[in-house]
């Protein structure tokens, strides 16, 4: 939508307006909190320490040495990290975690393996299965009735429902959910609900890979190895330059709050991925793009599936959002020029200010020649909380232009919820 539609005014009553600003306070204060720290379980936990950066403790002196991640005490029991049994243990079923900054190319990445026969990751995205795991972790197997009413609510209010149900008519009745929470684990109840959404969308074989591709499950990648030992993650990283500037083009990002979170989150990533290297893979969307069917053909290796060249023509364009003029969503091809813009787009003052917050990750993917000698230098404490709260302001503009008042509040509310996790 190009703006507010106007009918939605005089019909929002006193408590509606109450909502709709604590929404909008919540959405604001919560964001920018969480750029320094991250909202505390209720739950029993245990902790896990993962070491913070001398970049970070430099910049950052009032920091802790160590970054604190906190799971469930109860998944210590062996019984709770209960799976479903894959149908043949040499095989790999799921689930396979697309990750990476939005706008990284991971729409790409999920069409790119969609288009495999054995691969099934649904076209939107999941957002809340950390949230259920954090708020349902404890609960014994099979679900109690209100723990069932807690699962359904969750996934029922979600943002992934929503779309899913639009999209495709996935909308499960209490019989089918009911079916679905059947299961002896948190974990296989979380697959079969990601299935059911999954094959409305698609027709699979009977044993296909299932999977999600939520962004911002970049930060939870300990968490969810914990929960799905079995699980790979394929990380797709792009020039912090080009993703800030498709992220401006997209909702009205800030550039320099991109590549700083672009460098805090893959720094968060790798340091949580350490303990499992093997089901953790790196994909560059500038190496994606150029040669597809090399780096396609690595992926597939590491999910240990063979590669179909049907893979690289897509069902359909890839983007939505941003520049209208640009192939990507237009294509049914993967678009190979789609790189390098920020050099046109950009003058030397702002790329000298990003290439300065993206170190030294930058110059680890190659994004910087080896004989450029830029040092870190991060956002201070104020610059975060303005170029944070103009980010918010703006992406909460956008939210609001493109889906309408009371859609994109609901939006809001539900990306609120999932991100709590």
């Amino acid at each position: 939508m190009s703006h507010l539609p106007r009918n939605c005014r005089p019909t929002v009553d006193c408590g509606a307006k109450i909502s709709i600003i604590l929404t909008l306070a919540e959405y604001l204060s919560r964001n920018i909190t969480a750029e320094f720290s991250q909202q505390p379980s209720e739950l029993p936990i245990v902790v896990v320490h993962f070491p913070r950066s001398s970049d970070d403790l430099k910049y950052n002196p009032n920091l802790k040495t160590c970054r604190e991640q906190t799971f469930p005490v109860n998944l210590l029991d062996s019984g709770q990290l209960k799976m479903s049994q894959d149908p043949d243990e040499q095989h790999f079923w799921g689930p396979l975690f697309i990750v990476g900054m939005a706008r990284s190319g991971t729409k790409l990445l999920r069409s790119i393996l969609n288009g495999h026969p054995r691969i099934g990751i649904p076209r939107a995205e999941v957002h809340v299965i950390p949230l259920l795991l954090d708020r349902l972790g404890s609960e014994p197997f099979p679900l109690r009735r209100d723990a069932a009413a807690r699962f359904k609510k969750l996934v029922l209010e979600s943002e992934f429902h929503n779309r899913m149900s639009q999209l495709y008519g996935c909308n499960p009745s209490g019989h089918e959910f009911d079916q679905l929470l059947s299961h002896d684990s948190l974990q296989a109840c979380i697959e079969a609900t990601i299935r059911y959404y999954t094959e409305g969308e698609h027709n699979f074989a009977e044993n296909y890979i299932w999977g999600d591709k939520t962004p911002n499950n970049l930060i939870h990648l300990a968490r969810l190895k914990l929960f799905f030992p079995q699980a790979r993650f394929i990380h797709i990283i792009r020039d912090p330059r080009d993703r800030a500037l498709s992220a401006r083009e997209a909702w009205g990002a800030n550039l320099y709050l991109s590549c700083q979170r672009w460098r805090d989150r893959i720094t968060i990533a790798r340091e949580q991925s350490r303990d499992f290297q093997a089901d953790y893979h790196e994909v560059l969307y500038e190496r994606l793009t150029s040669n597809p069917e090399a780096e396609i053909t690595a992926v597939c290796n590491f999910i240990g599936v063979e590669f179909d060249p049907a893979m690289l023509t897509l069902d359909a364009p890839i983007e939505t959002l941003g520049d209208p003029n640009n192939q990507t969503r237009t294509s049914h091809n993967i678009v190979t020029d789609n790189v390098g813009k920020f050099a046109i787009a950009l003058n030397p003052r702002q790329l000298r200010r990003m290439n300065e917050i993206a170190q030294p990750i930058a110059s680890e993917c190659g994004y910087l020649s080896s004989g450029v000698n830029i040092g870190y230098r991060g956002l201070d404490g104020l610059e975060r909380v303005i170029c944070t709260f103009a980010d918010q302001v703006a992406a909460l503009w956008s939210n609001l232009r493109r889906w309408g008042l009371i859609t994109g509040l609901r939006r809001v509310r539900s990306r609120l919820r999932s991100n709590r996790a």
